[in-house]
Order: C-alpha cells, then sequence, then structure tokens
C-alpha cells in the first residue's frame, strides 16, 4: 500500500504538510509489516490517492494542491520505476506530469463502472465543501466530463468537514452507486464528545446521474 508522510507545522488540526510517499509492505494472513520503501518522488503531490489496475497497468492517482495527476507503473510494480502522464503521453520524469483536474480532495476515487471510469470527489474548489463531484472519462488518462453533483453532505458546518469521497461499485444495486464520505471536527474535541462524528457515511445515489437539466 501507499502511504502519505506527514510532519506538523503548528498547533491546528490543519497544521501539517505531505513530506513524501512511501510503499509499505505487508505480511499475509496476519498484515505483518515486512517493509517500508520510500518512493523517489516529490513531497508537492499526495501520490497515491487511489490506484486503479486496468490493462496490464496499475495507475497511481494523486493530488496537488487541489490538482489531479497521475502516474503508472506495470501491474505489481510500485517500486518503480513510475511514468508520469504529461497529457498527451508518458514521461520518466515526475516534474512534467500535468495537472488533469481541479477541485479534487485528497482521496478520492477512480473506479471502472460499466464502460467508463469515473472519479468522485468532494468537491474542494471553494476549500471544504459539502457537494460531493462525480466526473467521467473514456480511459484512465481522461478527459474527464464536466462535473455532475451526486450528493450535498448534511453534516457539514462551521465546526465540521466532509471529505475522501469514495465510490464502491461492489456493494451497489442496478441502477445505484454506493459512495461514501468521511467527517471531521475541527475541534477535536467534538470528536471525543460524540464519537458519530468520525464514523464513516454511506449513502446511495442514482447511476447514471441525472443531466442537471432534466
Amino acid at each position: 500500500m501507499l502511504y502519505n508522510r506527514y510532519k506538523t507545522t503548528g498547533s491546528g488540526g490543519l497544521d501539517f504538510r505531505n513530506t513524501g510517499t512511501s510503499l509499505a509492505t505487508f505480511r499475509l494472513p496476519a498484515l505483518t509489516p515486512s517493509e517500508l520503501l520510500v518512493i523517489p518522488v516529490s513531497d508537492k503531490v499526495a501520490w497515491g490517492s487511489e490506484l486503479l489496475e486496468d490493462g496490464g497497468y496499475t495507475y497511481v492517482y494523486g493530488a496537488e494542491q487541489g490538482h489531479l495527476r497521475l502516474a503508472r507503473v506495470p501491474v505489481g510494480g510500485l517500486r518503480g520505476p513510475w511514468q508520469f502522464w504529461t497529457g498527451v503521453g508518458w514521461s520518466p520524469h515526475e516534474e512534467h506530469s500535468a495537472r488533469m483536474l481541479p477541485g479534487v480532495g485528497t482521496a478520492f476515487s477512480v473506479t471502472r463502472v460499466g464502460g467508463e471510469y469515473v472519479l468522485i470527489t468532494m468537491d474542494t474548489s471553494p476549500g471544504f465543501s459539502p457537494v460531493m463531484l462525480a466526473y467521467t472519462a473514456g480511459s484512465p488518462t481522461g478527459p474527464f466530463s464536466a462535473p455532475v453533483v451526486l450528493y450535498r453532505a448534511p453534516e457539514a458546518s462551521d465546526r465540521r468537514i466532509v471529505y475522501d469521497a469514495t465510490a464502491h461499485p461492489q456493494l451497489s444495486r442496478p441502477g445505484k452507486l454506493t459512495v461514501s464520505y468521511n467527517v471531521n471536527s475541527l475541534d477535536h474535541g467534538d470528536n471525543i464528545a460524540d464519537v458519530r462524528i468520525y464514523r464513516p457515511r454511506f449513502v446511495e445515489v442514482d447511476w447514471p446521474p441525472s443531466p442537471p437539466w432534466s
């Protein structure tokens, strides 16, 4: 599994910064940690927001200041070397990777639903937002469609944030898509007082979604 490393920069709940990406290996069946390998990528991108196996490759999606970026390796090859999507092709140099899409969270999902690739994220273009968006594409590299609003999380408030939207096609009924998201309070004491705040939420939305003009 890919993990991002973080370092605190202050006393606030959001005072931290990314310091890089590591590959952690676990032995089955007890999930015993066996190796931790630092991946030679920059700390500007939170690589590993989503992993998608498709067509002999593992696509490694990342987020950089709210923008989508993409790398790939052959299936089973996360140790590298990685290739990075430039917008027109693949490069061995991370600095050539392209910003593909704005407004994505640090964690999101890219899954194959039917014959298309579906990206689900909370909208981060205005900052923290209760709005869950869906984008679709014909390939893992995009281009992605205009966003469609899937859901508005009712838990969002001045103190509570909503993030990490994820699709779960394997849990979905025909004509529906099961999605989840996380909720947290900017005041950690709220979570101590009410443990239910920090639990993930699961909801069903229509899939495919209705166009905004319907």
